[in-house]
């Protein structure tokens, strides 16, 4: 933790974050720690208090916003429910099988395709596209390290805090071995606002791409990546803005991943808080993207409120932080 701070808070400051962090490693000031250290993405720090830019309010909601439907969001198989009850089961992946232990894996018997994931966690896929690419020994090594980890302590989202930690396999849905588009769909308030579009993940091609709900192009979001070339939009675009309307309807403000394959629409996962708020925007992306969420008032999501569909992610009393 010393090596971490490096630098970043004076020696006193330095030794009084170490002695809290001892002592409370899992409380709001390392939270705020972790937000410090993260300050050199950005070259200020983040507004806490009447947070504007949308980084910042991603930041507000991992300090202050404790409702139970971003804890579901984070539990992959939870997700699953939720969009399949909302939107309808057959926009779900194919699911093979839920496992508590890398060891009743049953690798003899999955055919390929299919990808290994956890449900705990982000980023963490074994894409198995044919029976020769299958090491039960490696792969058993690789999940054990993911059922150790508990993710809330990799980036302090307490979205991620004691979600159950499992095993999924679901199909693989790309075409010719390929990871298909990842259209990440911006909602707030239960309206589209903006698509993020991944092409060739993980792969040296991979590129990205923004566009509005209408497929316009989209220039003012992105910091590290210029427009992309114009592309045609997927063959179910109008489908796909439905069903991110019906997942999240109960948000103030939810990323709806999805996929488009063929003339099929897959639902690929809920991101409430997206890169722990360490992916900054350019400045008008991130001032644009920040006017459309309404945060809800700190008492309206303190730890203990209860969800429901009602009231669950709806701003309550206009809004206000």
């Amino acid at each position: 933790m010393r090596r971490k701070l490096g630098g970043a808070l004076p020696a006193p400051l330095t030794l009084l974050a170490l002695r809290a962090y001892r002592v409370g490693r899992h409380g709001a000031l390392k939270l705020l720690v972790a937000l410090h250290l993260q300050q050199g993405a950005f070259g200020r720090s983040p507004d806490l208090v009447h947070p504007a830019r949308y980084t910042d309010k991603i930041r507000w909601r991992m300090l202050y916003d404790r409702r139970p439907i971003l804890h579901m969001c984070s539990d992959r198989l939870a997700a699953r429910e939720y969009v399949g009850g909302r939107a309808g089961e057959k926009y779900l992946v194919p699911l093979l099988g839920v496992f508590d232990r890398p060891e009743q894996v049953p690798w003899a018997e999955l055919e390929p395709p299919y990808v290994v994931k956890a449900t705990h966690g982000c980023g963490w896929n074994i894409f198995v596209r044919d029976p020769g690419e299958v090491d039960p020994a490696r792969f058993r090594q690789v999940l054990e390290g993911w059922l150790k980890t508990d993710y809330y302590h990799v980036n302090w989202e307490w979205s991620y805090k004691n979600v159950p930690r499992r095993i999924m396999v679901e199909r693989f849905i790309g075409t010719g071995g390929k990871v298909p588009p990842d259209f990440k769909v911006y909602c707030f308030d239960g309206e589209p606002r903006a698509i993020s579009v991944c092409h060739d993940r993980y792969t040296t091609q991979e590129r990205w791409t923004w566009r509005d709900p209408s497929w316009n192009v989209l220039t003012l979001v992105s910091r590290f990546f210029a427009p992309g070339a114009p592309t045609a939009p997927p063959a179910r675009l109008g489908e796909m803005m439905e069903v991110s309307r019906a997942v999240s309807r109960d948000f103030d403000h939810v990323r709806v991943d999805l996929y488009c394959v063929g003339d099929h629409v897959y639902f690929g996962e809920l991101t409430t808080t997206q890169a722990a708020g360490g992916w900054p925007h350019s400045d008008a992306g991130e001032a644009w993207l920040g006017s459309f969420w309404r945060l809800p008032r700190r008492a309206d999501v303190r730890r203990g409120s209860v969800w429901t569909p009602e009231s669950g992610g709806r701003p309550i009393g206009g809004g206000g932080v």
